[in-house]
């Protein structure tokens, strides 16, 4: 997400990993796509960080771990805007909720279901509270 954040848009982006392997894999992956100048992955626990400075986050974890992520993301200045990919975080409403479809066979093939398709949710701080039953 982060080297095509720096490729699509020329945007400066810090990725965080707290597994060793991932995180060699990810610096990698930067060198290859050469966006050294704007990305930088940092091995870290994502929810020891002070995430505040932020103005955009993005979040491909499950959604038990969105939902404790909460009280950082909650810190952000108003206006941050938060996507996750597939996975939404119970207790906030989402500003949108797109559904998009991908042909099979394309990179990132394990980000979707067996039918090619993602969705992505939007927040934006202050988020509002989603109370609908689930």
């Amino acid at each position: 997400i982060v080297i095509a954040a720096a490729q699509l848009r020329g945007v400066k982006a810090v990725g965080y990993d707290i597994d060793p392997e991932r995180v060699k894999e990810a610096r990698a992956n930067v060198r290859a796509a050469g966006v050294e100048h704007l990305v930088r992955i940092e091995q870290a626990d994502v929810f020891t960080l002070d995430l505040t400075g932020a103005t955009v986050i993005t979040l491909y974890l499950l959604p038990q771990l969105n939902v404790r992520l909460m009280p950082q993301l909650a810190r952000l200045r108003a206006g941050a805007r938060i996507l996750s990919h597939n996975f939404d975080m119970r207790g906030a409403k989402p500003v949108e909720v797109r559904h998009v479809t991908v042909e099979p066979g394309g990179d990132g093939d394990f980000f979707v279901d067996e039918d090619g398709n993602h969705t992505v949710y939007k927040w934006v701080v202050p988020w509002e509270p989603d109370v609908a039953p689930r």
